[in-house]
């Protein structure tokens, strides 16, 4: 008789996981089209070790600030206890990045872009307008590590509190800042609310899904 293989184990991280979920969202996102634009990656070998550094910087925020408000999820192997992924996410109550932590996201935003910094800035402002009034789970971000792409770890860390939503009756919302992910998203009930052209760079896609 087959015996089916458990799925993968998404659980709630914990202190001693957040550089590991760092890691994992940088290698997730490095070459992520908004990352590229929102932090002025450059062209050559150092400007790639320069963008790398500096999307760290913005990972561990986004990392400390959802373990703060409980909603770090994480999945690690099985053998090495490598994490392999992670899902940020603020319930309907929180806001996400605090004023003090949004201040040093902001600041690392201009070191990154100099004089360019005001254009960036309209593009933010285009993705904030377009976030929900009503009550809602807000997906700030999802990543795999490249090498584990695949295996349906995006989809069980997706699930995990998009289960959460549709027992109480809330929806969900995200930014997808790579056209490639929208069709995961869709299937997993996630609809377009709009394409966000940021000045002179990518498109973000604001999502909804309604609870099931």
């Amino acid at each position: 008789m087959a015996v089916e293989s458990p799925g993968p184990v998404v659980r709630r991280g914990r202190a001693a996981d957040l550089s590991g979920a760092v890691e994992a969202l940088v290698d997730a996102f490095v070459s992520d089209p908004f990352f590229e634009w929102s932090l002025d990656r450059g062209t050559d070998a150092r400007s790639a070790a320069v963008h790398r550094t500096r999307l760290g910087t913005w990972m561990r925020h986004a990392v400390r600030a959802a373990h703060g408000i409980g909603h770090c999820f994480v999945i690690e192997g099985d053998e090495d206890g490598e994490c392999r992924a992670a899902a940020l996410w603020a319930p309907p109550d929180l806001s996400f990045f605090g004023p003090e932590r949004w201040s040093a996201v902001w600041s690392l935003v201009e070191g990154s872009n100099g004089p360019r910094s005001g254009l960036v800035g309209e593009g933010f402002a285009l993705i904030a307008d377009q976030h929900p009034e009503e009550p809602h789970y807000y997906l700030s971000t999802v990543g795999v590590r490249q090498r584990h792409r695949g295996a349906g770890l995006g989809s069980a860390l997706l699930e995990r509190v998009l289960a959460v939503c549709d027992r109480e009756g809330v929806g969900a919302y995200l930014e997808s800042s790579n056209p490639q992910n929208v069709g995961l998203y869709r299937r997993h009930g996630f609809r377009v609310r709009d394409e966000l052209t940021m000045p002179e760079g990518p498109v973000v896609t604001p999502m909804w899904r309604d609870p099931r």
